[in-house]
């Protein structure tokens, strides 16, 4: 019965992939955009594996991707581009993993920040930081996963044009958000989910930042850019590496609305000048060095707190590479002449 289903929403899956609202934040990766698609093969088979049937299957399950991804193997700073390869490890989750994480889910429990390893995420991984900063953020992603003691599995609830979609979810990435030998956290059941949304080989390669936040709030997503329209009939940019005050305002006004999640990415990759997390406390301040600190290309970063004169952002690899000084967290606060000259692109989303 599976191949009849598959085959019945083949062509409707194709054509909702076309309404998808259109990729904005591009990052962590080289590669050229792919096109938003489910893998329906995989949504379906994974939920036979569970013991689950096809029935009730529809084409709302058709589901979106995105480009590429930077990936954190290791401590070391030597971090790849995101290769797209598919084949990620898993892990079951074990009676403590379970227990752990419906705490978290049902008891308020808080869970660690992200810790990229060797997955290309960034663009998930820091959009549910952004999430995870706030109160209301936290309650939305504990709205959308709950445990099925029938089946024991947890259930993830993306939308897709409105419309839900549940992802069953028994076990995590080995080498996934919870860090290097940490234990699985509720951010470890979103990225397995997530990578069966859109399959481990479109996580892998990376996406955009907008439509996670899409999937998992329904809502409208704006993106703000340092770029300008320009030439024939306005069709091309041109890149200026600065935004506008009224830019600025909206995007302050979002990092300080517990309904608005803020993400920002790069395209280059460099050097800035900055303070960052260097005690691993999980704040910025006295205590902490300034110095020269590595810009990641094609990288998504989740976006903290904006003042009068800095932008503090939190990186998913939950450190920063510095010279000599590798930040102990992942926070780090720059001037905002700099957030605009590397961080070309803002996404704001909302929790409904």
């Amino acid at each position: 019965m599976l191949w009849p289903l598959v085959d019945a929403l083949d062509g409707p899956a194709l054509e909702l992939s076309k309404a998808r609202p259109s990729p904005h934040t591009r990052f962590c990766s080289p590669a050229s955009p792919v096109a938003d698609r489910p893998n329906l093969y995989q949504i379906l088979s994974h939920r036979l594996s569970l013991g689950g049937g096809g029935a009730g299957i529809s084409d709302s399950t058709a589901l979106g991707a995105g480009a590429g991804g930077q990936k954190s193997g290791d401590k070391s700073g030597s971090q790849t581009s995101g290769s797209g390869g598919g084949d990620l490890k898993t892990s079951k989750l074990n009676p403590d993993d379970i227990e752990r994480i419906k705490r978290q889910d049902e008891n308020g429990e808080d869970w660690a920040a992200v810790d990229q390893q060797g997955i290309g995420d960034c663009f998930l991984l820091a959009t549910l930081q952004a999430y995870s900063n706030t109160e209301k953020g936290r309650q939305r992603l504990r709205d959308q996963i709950q445990w099925n003691k029938d089946k024991q599995v947890f259930v993830v609830t993306f939308y897709y044009d409105g419309m839900p979609v549940p992802i069953e979810v028994d076990d995590y990435y080995t080498d996934g958000a919870q860090g290097k030998d940490n234990p699985p956290t509720l951010m470890s059941i979103y990225e397995r989910a997530y990578g069966i949304y859109i399959s481990d080989h479109n996580l892998d390669k990376g996406g955009y930042s907008g439509n996670v936040m899409h999937d998992i709030s329904k809502a409208p997503v704006e993106t703000i850019n340092t770029s300008e329209p320009s030439g024939f009939l306005w069709l091309g940019r041109t890149e200026d590496h600065k935004y506008e005050d009224s830019e600025w305002s909206d995007i302050e006004q979002a990092s300080e609305d517990n309904n608005k999640v803020v993400t920002a990415s790069t395209d280059e990759g460099g050097v800035v000048h900055g303070t960052a997390d260097t005690n691993g406390d999980g704040a910025i301040n006295s205590q902490d060095s300034s110095g020269n600190y590595r810009v990641v290309k094609d990288h998504v970063y989740t976006v903290v707190t904006v003042d009068d004169n800095y932008v503090t952002l939190y990186n998913p690899w939950a450190h920063n590479d510095g010279e000599g000084n590798p930040g102990g967290g992942g926070l780090i606060r720059v001037s905002r002449s700099d957030y605009g000259r590397w961080f070309t692109s803002t996404d704001i989303g909302n929790i409904p």
